[in-house]
């Protein structure tokens, strides 16, 4: 949906948006290399959320992910290279 957006940094106005209904997040912010603040996206659901890969893939100045410790990912199979690249993470927790 974004990719390759690179100049992507306020995502404020998709805090909003109604993704009950989503399943494929796949490459939704890859390669988005200016986005750092994803807080926008804490109270998305996505539980009926299968395909989650590389959703985040080379978001080179994301730092933080704790927006997502919220997130029901139980229906997900697929989270394969959801970060991949991500070289400034810093805050990760299990």
């Amino acid at each position: 949906m974004f990719t390759s957006c690179t100049s992507l940094q306020d995502i404020s106005a998709l805090e909003s948006w109604n993704v009950s209904n989503g399943k494929y997040f796949s490459c939704m912010f890859y390669s988005c290399t200016s986005l750092q603040d994803i807080n926008a996206l804490e109270h998305w659901n996505v539980s009926n959320g299968t395909d989650f890969s590389q959703m985040f893939r080379s978001c080179t100045f994301l730092q933080d992910i704790s927006a997502l410790e919220s997130w029901n990912v139980s229906n997900g199979t697929d989270f394969s290279y959801m970060f991949y690249n991500c070289t400034s993470l810093q805050n990760i927790s299990a």
